[in-house]
Parts: C-alpha cells; sequence; structure tokens
C-alpha cells in the first residue's frame, strides 16, 4: 500500500488520513496526516494528528504499537485529504 492514502484507526480510537511512505516492523511513516473530525452532516481534517496540535507538514511515524489498523481510505475520503492538503 505504498504510496496509497490510508487510514490508520489508533487504540485510542482516533482515526488518521494520510499518504503512506514507509510501513516498518516497529513504526509507520505518513505524509501529512490528518486527524478524521467527524461532524452532524459530514467530515473535517484537523491539521494534525490531535484536536490541539499543530500541522505537520512533511512526515510523521507513528509507533505500530499506538495502532489498531490500517486500511485504504475510501476514493471519496481520499479526494478530500488531497484537497485539504494540497497548496
Amino acid at each position: 500500500m505504498k504510496n496509497k492514502i490510508v487510514t490508520l484507526v489508533l487504540l485510542n480510537g482516533a482515526e488518521v488520513v494520510g499518504r503512506l511512505k514507509d510501513e516498518g516492523a516497529d513504526t509507520t511513516t505518513l505524509y501529512k496526516p490528518r486527524l478524521v473530525a467527524p461532524q452532524q452532516t459530514c467530515i473535517a481534517f484537523v491539521d494534525g494528528i490531535s484536536m490541539t496540535g499543530i500541522e505537520i507538514k512533511g512526515d510523521y511515524v507513528f509507533p505500530n504499537r499506538s495502532i489498531l489498523f490500517m486500511l485504504e481510505t475510501q476514493d471519496q475520503f481520499a479526494n478530500a485529504w488531497q484537497h485539504a492538503t494540497s497548496g
């Protein structure tokens, strides 16, 4: 799935969308990860990986021990992520 837009579901239930750069035995690296923030009628992306975080403009390395699972992101949401993270 390298270079595909994926969704990480973290152990705390948070969902993070980003482009998969690398997946190793201990870590997973995403490019421009964005926290998914469900709204009443849609979803939004937070500029970072926490509600109070700073925008991550490049790669972020997640420890695999914090990831419950990883899935390829549905096209509609992948397109929204690309729109949200493009200049």
